[in-house]
């Protein structure tokens, strides 16, 4: 059920990134090509008149970049092409991942013949169908209340475990989907120096995105075997008699539905995030540099203020021994009235 209704949705969005990616092209053709031809140009004069000192080696590397831009930033089938690749590769090294568990090989998948490894969706798939099996025996033997019971609680626990794990493939799918269709503009904004770290950031999330696949199905792999223990534990599901000797296997399925809940931060982990600790960096710097300009201004008034003034000091001194000679005489006019 995962599988297929994956399989729809991922359809569904190749072709709205497609529609998407068409759109922005057209919109926005005319004036990358103009833009990347015009730059083009001016790298070239320039490495012939040496305005700005430049070797022909570089300027013909940016020449070509230029023209790549304009020739990529358009064309669907090539971009697809590439970003296919990587997401193929993505998805077979999630499938090593589940195969360590599952004891799948390329050319055999469940069974079945397969050109590569099985899916995480397909493996989910046969997870769930086994642990309905599963239910359904261990239920027989646990009465009429406590059969209804446990199979509830069971298809609600499958239902929340296979939500969470769609959930998280999708909402990949539907990141990279609004990040291919913005595609021309960000290759366009590599042109520019001042505009490339735009092109960079896409770039990073695209993998980021990228790499959901790749977390869940090691996670998944933790997840079967964990229920895998959890199952082979009690045995003959047609020998269990109560709702308590089915309790590893509940919790193997929560903590495996949590495990799960933890994939974003398994990625971000991972692929890391190099603008927000460049920016962390750049804070950081910036409030030292302010404490310390502060520091130095307020050094630098503290010795303007014990710096000695030496007509300040006579002034002070003049004005002092004045008021002190005042002092006296009214000292001695008293001791003068007293007698």
């Amino acid at each position: 059920m995962v599988e297929t209704y994956y399989d729809a949705v991922v359809s569904f969005l190749n072709a709205v990134g497609q529609s998407q990616f068409g759109a922005v092209s057209a919109a926005l053709g005319l004036f990358g090509q103009l833009m990347a031809t015009f730059l083009a140009l001016l790298v070239v004069m320039n490495a012939a008149m040496q305005v700005q000192p430049v070797l022909w080696s570089d300027a013909i590397r940016m020449c070509v970049k230029l023209i790549l831009i304009a020739l990529f930033f358009q064309d669907w089938t090539q971009f697809n092409s590439v970003a296919n690749t990587v997401f193929t590769f993505l998805e077979t090294v999630g499938g090593a991942l589940i195969a360590t568990v599952n004891g799948a090989s390329p050319a055999q998948v469940a069974g079945n013949s397969s050109v590569g490894y099985g899916s995480f969706a397909a493996e989910f798939d046969i997870l769930t169908e086994s642990l309905g099996e599963f239910s359904g025996n261990a239920a027989r033997n646990l009465g009429v209340v406590g059969g209804p019971v446990f199979n509830a609680l069971f298809l609600f626990l499958m239902g929340l475990f296979s939500a969470v794990a769609t959930a998280l493939l999708i909402a990949s799918r539907v990141a990279l989907t609004v990040l291919i269709g913005i595609a021309p503009m960000m290759i366009l904004l590599s042109m520019f120096d001042f505009t490339k770290s735009h092109f960079e950031r896409w770039l990073s999330a695209m993998f980021t995105f990228a790499l959901f696949p790749v977390v869940i199905s090691g996670v998944f792999a933790t997840i079967i075997g964990l229920i895998k223990s959890a199952i082979s534990s009690l045995g003959d599901p047609t020998g269990i008699s109560s709702l308590g000797e089915l309790v590893p296997v509940i919790m193997a399925i929560l903590l495996c539905t949590l495990l799960l809940t933890v994939t974003p931060i398994l990625v971000a982990a991972i692929t890391g995030n190099f603008y927000v600790k460049e920016q962390a960096i750049e804070k950081v710097g910036g409030y030292a540099q302010r404490q310390t300009f502060r520091g130095i201004a307020g050094g630098a008034q503290t010795v303007k203020q014990t710096v000695v003034n030496p007509v300040q000091t006579a002034q002070q001194s003049k004005a002092a021994m004045a008021a002190h000679a005042a002092r006296i005489n009214t000292i001695a006019s008293r001791f003068a009235q007293r007698k």
